[in-house]
């Protein structure tokens, strides 16, 4: 079965290890001939990759916080809808669980930074409320640290 990747936080300038991996992943895919689509940000493009493996989504940049993530929620739910049946590895929140139900669907987790009580915002608690109960309708997940 082929996979599709999304990452709407890549940044193809930075060498971090969510980066790295990220680009590793869809190498080994590539060689294994199991890559379907990667999804990114339409300025994050990696610059190894034939454009037929990608779909972008215009990065709004310009847009407050809590609106830049509702609009590629729905630009990243309205894409999935339109992909065939494969396995996702997806790393957005919130998560288009509907959208994803149609696929083999895993959801990376980098880190668990929002679970620690440092942050103590309102916004963070809703936050942190709607992340697990979307994590306990999630059949897989990555957690890579």
């Amino acid at each position: 079965m082929k996979v599709s990747i999304v990452s709407l936080y890549y940044n193809k300038n930075i060498k971090s290890g969510s980066n790295l991996r990220f680009e590793e992943t869809i190498k080994v895919l590539l060689s294994l001939n199991r890559l379907n689509k990667i999804i990114v940000l339409n300025d994050q493009i990696p610059n190894f990759i034939d454009k037929k493996f990608v779909i972008t989504i215009e990065n709004p940049l310009k847009k407050i916080k809590i609106f830049r993530r509702i609009f590629l929620y729905n630009k990243l739910n309205h894409i999935l809808n339109n992909l065939p049946p494969n396995i996702v590895i997806n790393d957005f929140t919130p998560i288009p669980l509907k959208a994803l139900n149609k696929h083999i669907h895993y959801q990376l987790i980098h880190d668990l930074r929002d679970w620690n009580n440092i942050r103590k915002n309102l916004f963070i608690k809703i936050f942190k409320y709607i992340q697990l109960i979307q994590w306990k309708q999630t059949k897989r997940i990555i957690a890579v640290s």
